[in-house]
């Protein structure tokens, strides 16, 4: 199965004694290095590592293990949406950021979809199709996650 080609994060396992390339700490290690490591991690590190766990959770598939023309199901948040126009019928397409990488999801025929905005929570299922370094999924199922504070 060929693989969209796009930049994989280094992800690492609690056992494994490696250097972390964002802060430099060694991973693993006790509850203060894990503390430490957290504290001194950018915002954007902490977003990416959220998502993923969020997504594991879930037992999504992560974008970068997203291969061409398979079904799967990707959960992250909305980072941008773009309304263009081919053949005279609107086309909605919605960056999904999974921690791991983006896939773009493709409405054929619409122009917005009701509560869809960024920063919003998102499952989508789908086939992918694989064009370069973009994985893209065309009118997928899809399902708005909760906004945090409405539940």
């Amino acid at each position: 199965m060929r693989r969209c080609t796009q930049t994989t994060l280094e992800r690492t396992t609690a056992s494994e004694s490696t250097t972390d390339p964002t802060t430099g700490a060694t991973a693993g290690g006790g509850w203060l290095r894990r503390r430490v490591r957290r504290l001194a991690a950018s915002d954007e590190t902490l977003e990416q590592a959220e998502l993923r766990d969020e997504a594991e959770r879930s037992g999504a598939t992560p974008v970068t293990d997203c291969g061409n023309r398979s079904t799967v199901t990707v959960r992250g948040t909305v980072r941008g949406l773009r309304v263009d126009a081919r053949g005279g019928s609107p086309v909605l397409e919605v960056e999904v950021y999974d921690g791991t990488g983006t896939l773009t999801a493709v409405f054929l025929g619409r122009s917005k979809v009701p509560g869809l905005v960024a920063g919003r929570g998102i499952v989508i299922a789908g086939r992918v199709r694989c064009e370069g370094d973009r994985a893209t999924v065309v009118n997928p199922r899809y399902e708005l996650l909760p906004v945090a504070g409405s539940e």
